[in-house]
């Protein structure tokens, strides 16, 4: 019989720099730090509460992501992001608040 060994989901954190108030047309600047335990290829989805997403790797070396967006309307947004490693399994999903 084969052994199976558990994969867990990878790790994630979501937040903004500098502040949370930004202004229409201008780069919002988030930052995402995300890993796997076991050093699994991982990718990053975050979406912007806008309608937009991006998806990005995440760094093998445990270094924090930086993203950026642009807003073209006042509001009031939800960004919420997961990841994803190479073997499928998900983190759960983080969210912030934005208002631009």
């Amino acid at each position: 019989a084969e052994d199976v060994i558990a994969n867990n989901p990878p790790e994630i954190q979501l937040s903004t720099l500098l502040s949370d108030v930004y202004l229409v047309g201008s780069e919002t600047a988030f930052d995402a730090y995300c890993y796997d335990n076991e050093s699994d290829i991982v990718i990053l989805t975050v979406n912007f509460g806008d309608g937009n997403t991006d998806t990005i790797p995440c760094p093998a070396d445990r270094a924090s992501t930086g993203i950026s967006h642009i807003y073209y309307s006042t509001g009031q947004y939800q960004v919420t992001a997961y990841a994803v490693d190479e073997h499928g399994a998900v983190s759960n999903e983080v969210a912030l608040w934005i208002l631009i």
